[in-house]
């Protein structure tokens, strides 16, 4: 079974969502880093079906696969 990588983003409510993206958890790491340390307010991230997702980088908690 492949690999999935998931992004859990915070919500303005205290609430969590949890998203599924492409990509290893280190590079996305260095994405929202580098994002955080540029003053971006959104980071972007490729979705299955050639879609994308955007999200605040200073709301992303946690980058992991299952």
């Amino acid at each position: 079974m492949a690999e999935k990588t998931m992004v859990k983003v915070r919500g303005f409510g205290g609430d969590s969502q949890v998203h599924r993206v492409t990509g290893e958890p280190e590079e996305l790491q260095t994405v929202v880093n580098e994002a955080i340390r540029t003053g971006d307010r959104f980071v972007s991230f490729a979705v299955p079906k050639g879609k994308k997702l955007s999200v605040i980088a200073k709301r992303v908690e946690a980058i992991w696969q299952e």
